[in-house]
């Protein structure tokens, strides 16, 4: 209070002076509401739509799909209860109640995918207001540390703390006030959307939510927003309406299959006189499996057509039958005795690729290919399994051809994605490369403070990404930041190549078309530190010794014209393509195992199955035992029991088993089973590919019983 004035023996107040007002606010409770508005703009958008698609699957209607699908069979149970079976009124009532069936299923169809559109606007449209709202909260950070300098900006906190429930019932934040008054605002999973004075923006590529860092880098946080209205939308987009097209999906192709299948079951009314034509069709490989539902043909009964032949004096009638086995490609279904005497009856897919018809197929079986090698450099470390060379293609339909394969002045990269490609491009030769990956370990990587600097370089056939990046306690673990940098060099990489072949998740590297991978460059500030690649240890470059990088290949299986053949001018334990200099060429090809492949080989418990009849058993020594080790134990287990008429391969973590060219016979693996704890499981494929021709990959399951009769 001021000094009071004195007047006539009275004391008059003259008010108070004012220093400074101050907030006091509960933090704590002030995030807890932030949190609750969060959640509580997500279950409100969420309940929005949902509602909207109950109202698609409307079932008090008359034309739900549930009413429809009741019209159509009762229209069935009228035509067969008919006098006549042939009864044209019967007949179009089934027809017109099943297209009004069908209409409806391609009504809810289109109405979910318009709803799926309106959410992806809903998107774009909010995170614009998300990246408008983070500007104008680093804004009044700006603000605000300038005014505080000598007393609080009350008005200023007042605007910044509306804006942050804002921006909470768009999408779920953290924040967090620093010394100054400034505050971090991060997304719920640690990206950050403001920090003092910079904001970060959010973006929707391709329907994802993009968050864009300092460099210009951006990284998927789509499955990272929980709350909000995005979280809302995205739950309702990425969650609800997929699950109800999916079932949709299935009960329309259950109904088609269904009622197609009894359909063929019986004849027409009247005899094709006219020629047939339908868009229906295989693709090029003219097998009637990779027709829609082709998976589901019964390849054991031959297809028949009644003929009624009209060029006599009477008419004569025949029948035609069509040999279905012309059409497996298969990896066959099987029966194997379980542990204990009980049947268990394995289901397997049919594929294409086993049997290839007149063609003929080979593999690259280099000693080293599918496996980390290590070197002073990835170029150093590249040439024990791929050296400079020259392929060599005889009897192709324009003659002998070649490939030199040279990273400067080649034809093709020595990678089995350029050398693929370069084979694609011969006549009479259909080329696949494997996948390639590796994953990193920092279990040797000691713990560093804050500023120290990470760096290594991502090598991906040729691209050298840098990363750099400080440790920051702040932002989250050595590994989380580790991981948020590979994942920064994929987007980097793909966009070199134009491409999405390239991805990181978590601490694991692929590349789809099968480039190679490697890691050089690795140095840590504030010690010296190690880490693993792919099971092989990569010193720091300042360090001694020759592993400071580290590469994996991948592999090539062809396809090719009877007459063929391939060789390399380099034969021997480094760098090349083929074992012994030349390919060796067959009809059928198995492949077993890979990475992850040998599920549960348990040390001591006998592990067998048949290969073409021929008994395979094989025990897992004690140990830690590699996809690598399991790999190379089979190869020569197979190799030794098979006889003349087979070549067994293997590559890094892969078996192959080649058949001879002259034997027709697709190679046939069953009876998989394991002593003891009966879990084993054995990955099995058809080759090495990863293009749309890639075959379906299966799973053999030791102990997988099921009831009699199913």
């Amino acid at each position: 209070a001021n000094r009071p004035a004195q007047y006539s023996g009275f004391l008059f107040g003259t008010g108070v002076g004012v220093d400074q007002i101050k907030q006091r606010v509960d933090q704590l409770l002030e995030n807890r509401l932030t949190d609750a508005k969060s959640s509580q703009a997500a279950f409100e958008e969420a309940e929005a739509y949902l509602n909207i698609v109950e109202s698609y699957f409307d079932e008090s209607s008359d034309s739900s799909i549930n009413s429809l699908t009741s019209q159509f069979w009762n229209s069935w149970g009228t035509l067969a209860s008919s006098p006549s079976p042939f009864e044209a009124s019967s007949r179009v009532a089934v027809f017109d109640t099943a297209t009004n069936l069908a209409e409806r299923y391609n009504s809810v169809n289109a109405d979910l995918m318009r709803l799926t559109k309106d959410l992806n606007d809903e998107i774009s449209s909010s995170l614009g207001q998300v990246n408008a709202i983070t500007r104008q909260i680093a804004d009044m950070n700006r603000e605000i540390t300038g005014l505080e300098l000598n007393r609080t900006a009350n008005d200023q906190r007042d605007q910044r703390n509306a804006l942050v429930d804002e921006l909470a019932s768009i999408l779920d934040i953290d924040t967090f006030e620093q010394s100054n008054g400034a505050i971090i605002v991060n997304t719920a999973n640690g990206f950050s959307l403001v920090n003092g004075v910079d904001n970060y923006d959010v973006s929707q590529v391709e329907n994802q939510v993009m968050w864009q860092g300092s460099y210009g880098s951006k990284i998927d946080i789509t499955d990272k927003i929980q709350g909000g209205k995005l979280g809302g939308w995205l739950d309702i987009r990425d969650e609800v309406i997929p699950k109800y097209q999916a079932d949709l999906d299935v009960l329309a192709e259950n109904m088609i299959w269904a009622m197609n299948y009894q359909h063929s079951q019986g004849a027409g009314l009247n005899y094709f006189s006219e020629s047939l034509t339908g868009a229906y069709e295989s693709d090029p490989s003219r097998l009637l499996s990779s027709l829609a539902f082709g998976d589901r043909i019964d390849y054991e009964k031959d297809f028949k057509m009644w003929i009624k032949d009209q060029s006599g004096t009477s008419a004569a009638y025949r029948s035609a039958e069509v040999d279905m086995g012309i059409s497996e490609a298969i990896i066959s279904a099987w029966e194997g005795a379980a542990q204990g005497g009980k049947q268990a009856r394995y289901k397997m897919t049919v594929v294409e690729g086993a049997t290839v018809g007149n063609r003929e197929v080979a593999e690259f079986d280099g000693s080293r290919l599918g496996e980390v090698q290590t070197g002073t450099s990835v170029s150093d470390a590249l040439g024990n399994a791929i050296d400079d060379q020259i392929l060599t293609i005889y009897g192709s339909p324009i003659g002998t051809k070649k490939i030199n394969v040279k990273d400067a002045g080649g034809d093709a990269f020595r990678s089995a994605a350029a050398i693929s490609e370069e084979l694609n491009k011969i006549p009479g030769v259909e080329a696949h490369a494997s996948k390639t990956s590796a994953a990193f370990d920092l279990g040797s990587v000691a713990a560093h403070a804050d500023g120290d600097v990470v760096k290594y370089t991502l090598v991906v056939d040729g691209i050298e990404q840098e990363q750099t990046f400080t440790r920051d306690s702040t932002v989250g673990t050595f590994q989380k930041q580790f991981e948020d940098s590979l994942k920064d060099a994929a987007e980097k990489i793909n966009a070199i190549n134009s491409d999405e072949d390239f991805s990181a998740s978590g601490l694991t590297v692929a590349s789809k078309s099968g480039r190679n991978i490697g890691v050089q460059g690795f140095e840590i500030t504030g010690g010296v530190d190690t880490i693993d690649f792919e099971g092989q240890t990569i010193v720091e470059e300042s360090a001694a010794g020759p592993n400071k990088a580290a590469v994996i290949t991948g592999t090539v299986t062809m396809l090719h014209d009877p007459g063929m053949s391939f060789a390399s001018s380099v034969s021997g334990p480094n760098g090349e393509l083929f074992a012994n200099g030349n390919a060796v060429s067959g009809s059928s090809i198995i492949t077993l195992g890979g990475k992850g492949g040998f599920g549960n080989f348990t040390a001591g418990e006998q592990i067998s199955f048949e290969l073409d009849g021929t008994a395979i058993n094989y025990t897992p020594v004690a140990g830690a035992m590699t996809d690598e080790d399991h790999a190379t134990a089979l190869q020569a287990l197979i190799d030794g029991a098979l006889g003349a008429d087979y070549t067994v391969l293997t590559t890094g973590v892969t078996v192959s088993v080649v058949k001879n060219k002259q034997l027709e016979e697709p190679i046939e693996i069953k009876k998989f089973t394991e002593a003891g704890s009966n879990n084993a499981t054995l990955r099995v494929s058809t080759g090495t590919g990863s293009t749309t021709k890639q075959p379906v990959n299966d799973l053999l399951e030791s102990g997988k019983e099921i009831s009699p009769g199913v």
